[in-house]
C-alpha cells in the first residue's frame, strides 16, 4: 500500500498556478528583473565619475594635499590640490613628467577634474587639480574678497552688471593662484611627496580649465611664459585674455549650449538674453584666436551640454539627459572619449613635443565632433 501511494505521488502531474496569482507572479518577476537591470546599469555606467575605462599604460597614484603657496603680489596663501602621478617603471632611471594644472569652474571643487587627472597621468603627465578661488581663504583686499566670494549671476540687469564687473578681477585672482602653484612646485617639488623615481618638469606647463576655469587658464598664460598650452572646456573668457591674442597654443571645446540662441538675444528672459549675448561674444573671440594663431583649435561637440565636460558623481543625470534627447545627444562616454583623445594629443604635442596636436583618427571616430574655423558661425 505504501509503495502504491509513493508511485501515485511520483506520477502525479505538476499543477500550474492559474487565476489572478499567476499574473501577480509574472508581474513581480518582470519588476524584479527590471530593477536588477537598472541597478546593474547604474553600477556599471551611471554612478561612475568617469564614464569610460579608457586609460594609458601607467598605473596612477593619487593624493590630496594642502600646500602653502609662494608669496603672491600681496599675501601668502594656501591651496588644496589633488595630485595624479604616473608610476615609474621598475628599475628604470628617474623620469621627469610634464606638469598639467587643472582649474575648476566658478564655485566648483577640484573633483570635477578627476577624469582628466587620472587619464592624463596614465599617459605620462603629472596632473595637479585645484579648487575655484571660492574655496580659498578670504583676501585682505576688500575688492579681491568681493570678487572671490561672488557668484556668476545673470538673473537681472543689476546682477549681470555686477558679474561683468567682478569677473575680470576674479579671473586674475584665479590666474595668480595657478602661477603661484607653478612657482611653488618648481622651487619645492618635494612638497608633492611623489613616488620614488618621479620628477616634475615645470619649464613647459599645460593648463586645462572647465567653464570659468578656462578663463583662469587663459589669463594665467598671459602672466606666465612657462605656460605653453591652454585647454578651455566650454568657458567664457574675461579680463585681459578676453581682449588679447593668447600667447600660447589654444584648444577650446564648445558644447551645443555655447552657440547663441538668436531668439534669446533680444528676448524678455533676462538670464537667457545675457547668456546668449555672452555666447555670441565668445564665438567671435574664438574665431579671432583661430584667425590669429595657426595653432589654435576650436571644436564643437554637437548636442552636448555644458555639464558634460566635467567629471563627478552625477553621471546618471547625464545618462538620463542622453536618453531623453536620443539620438541627437552624444553619450557621456562619447563626450569623455572626445575630451580624453584631444587633450592627450594636444598636451603631448606641446609639452612633450611629440606627434600631432589633433588625434590621428578618422572623423568617423567622433560622429558628434566638428572643427570650427575663423568665422564665428559655420
Amino acid at each position: 500500500m505504501t509503495a502504491m501511494l509513493q508511485d501515485t505521488n511520483v506520477n502525479r502531474p505538476a499543477q500550474l498556478i492559474n487565476g489572478p496569482y499567476r499574473e501577480v507572479l509574472l508581474l513581480g518577476g518582470m519588476t524584479i528583473g527590471a530593477l536588477v537591470a537598472i541597478v546593474t546599469w547604474l553600477a556599471l555606467f551611471a554612478w561612475r565619475p568617469c564614464p569610460t575605462a579608457q586609460g594609458g599604460p601607467r598605473r596612477v597614484e593619487r593624493q590630496s594635499l594642502m600646500l602653502e603657496l609662494n608669496a603672491t603680489v600681496t599675501e601668502r596663501r594656501s591651496a588644496r590640490m589633488d595630485v595624479w602621478a604616473p608610476s615609474p617603471v621598475a628599475g628604470a632611471a628617474p623620469e621627469q613628467f610634464p606638469l598639467v594644472l587643472y582649474m575648476a569652474g566658478w564655485g566648483m571643487g577640484r573633483e570635477v577634474g578627476q577624469c582628466e587627472g587620472k587619464f592624463l597621468a596614465s599617459h605620462g603627465f603629472l596632473v595637479v587639480a585645484t579648487d575655484d578661488v571660492m574655496a580659498d581663504q578670504a583676501y585682505a583686499d576688500p575688492l579681491d574678497e568681493a570678487a572671490r566670494a561672488s557668484w556668476l549671476d545673470l538673473s537681472s540687469d543689476a546682477a549681470y552688471e555686477q558679474t561683468m564687473t567682478l569677473a575680470p578681477r576674479r579671473a586674475l585672482l584665479a590666474a595668480r593662484k595657478l602661477t603661484s602653484m607653478i612657482d611653488t612646485l618648481a622651487q619645492s617639488p618635494g612638497l608633492l611627496r611623489l613616488p620614488q623615481g618621479v620628477r616634475v618638469a615645470t619649464d613647459r606647463v599645460g593648463i586645462v580649465g572647465f567653464s570659468f576655469g578656462g578663463a583662469a587658464a587663459a589669463e594665467a598664460a598671459i602672466l606666465d611664459k612657462r605656460i605653453v598650452a591652454i585647454a578651455n572646456l566650454d568657458g567664457w573668457l574675461f579680463g585681459a585674455a578676453a581682449d588679447a591674442v593668447l600667447p600660447a597654443p589654444y584648444l577650446v571645446f564648445n558644447s551645443g549650449e555655447s552657440l547663441p540662441d538668436p531668439a534669446a538675444l533680444d528676448g524678455h528672459d533676462r538670464e537667457a538674453r545675457y547668456n546668449a549675448r555672452l555666447n555670441l561674444a565668445e564665438q567671435h573671440r574664438q574665431a579671432t584666436q583661430v584667425a590669429q594663431r595657426a595653432d589654435a583649435i576650436r571644436l564643437l561637440v554637437a548636442g552636448s551640454q555644458h555639464g558634460d565636460f566635467q567629471s563627478g558623481s552625477a553621471q546618471w543625470r547625464r545618462w538620463l539627459g542622453y536618453l531623453k534627447h536620443w539620438p541627437h545627444r552624444p553619450t557621456p562616454t562619447q563626450v569623455r572619449r572626445i575630451l580624453n583623445d584631444h587633450l592627450l594629443a594636444f598636451f603631448t604635442a606641446h609639452l612633450k613635443l611629440e606627434g600631432s596636436p589633433i588625434p590621428e583618427k578618422s572623423p568617423e571616430a567622433y560622429p558628434h565632433l566638428r572643427r570650427l574655423g575663423a568665422r564665428p558661425f559655420e
